[in-house]
């Protein structure tokens, strides 16, 4: 985040906050990568670190066979 910049003060509410680190999980990213980027420029803020990712394939077959008894996610053999 920007110096002297909350997190509140996002357009979007944030997914998870870790630090500096902030998480927007969304099923639409163009609307809301629009929104940041907008308010952004509005406030003449920096988006330093910004990024955008989807989940693939994989991601989501390893969130569905993760071992629920395995709080690091390692998945079945």
């Amino acid at each position: 985040m920007p110096h002297g910049v909350a997190v509140t003060d996002l357009p979007v509410t944030p997914s998870h906050v870790d630090g500096a680190a902030i998480e927007i999980n969304t099923d639409d990213e163009l609307v809301v990568l629009n929104e940041i980027t907008k308010w952004a420029l509005e406030n003449q803020l920096p988006l330093t670190g910004l990024s955008v990712t989807r989940e693939t394939l994989e991601d989501v077959y390893l969130a569905l066979t993760r071992d629920a008894s395995d709080p690091e996610g390692a998945s079945r053999e």
